[in-house]
């Protein structure tokens, strides 16, 4: 593996880790102050019954292949060797909507133990 390769795959990584970890990130707004916590307490008020018992959740992903190995074509046969260098020029180099594009996700609908999901994959290669 050359340097290359191996820089492509680091900065391939940790923006993967980066994008998990802010993905499930969650900030709290109704962080008392200190003006808040002087203020008398307020009554507690019972939440109205949940009319829609459906949650839904719905998760992109994505995944980079390489390709090694040989072909063979009308009797000639030649090794072929596409690393993560060579993928990602050819990402920068192409128009992506026409040569090369991937849409993947998992959808999933429940409602109690009732549960429907879909995992939808469409990968056009050119």
């Amino acid at each position: 593996m050359t340097f290359e390769n191996f820089r492509l795959l680091l900065q391939f990584t940790i923006g993967l880790i980066v994008g998990v970890c802010l993905s499930g990130t969650a900030m709290a707004g109704d962080m008392p102050t200190k003006a808040k916590a002087k203020a008398k307490p307020k009554a507690i008020v019972t939440p109205a019954p949940v009319l829609n018992p459906w949650t839904f959740s719905a998760t992109p992903y994505g995944w980079v292949t390489l390709l090694k190995g040989s072909t063979t074509v009308k009797g000639h046969t030649t090794d072929v060797s596409v690393g993560y260098s060579e993928l990602w020029d050819l990402v920068k180099q192409s128009e992506i909507p026409k040569d090369l594009m991937a849409f993947m996700g998992y959808f999933e609908a429940r409602n109690g133990r009732l549960g429907l999901f879909a995992d939808v994959v469409y990968l056009k290669v050119g």
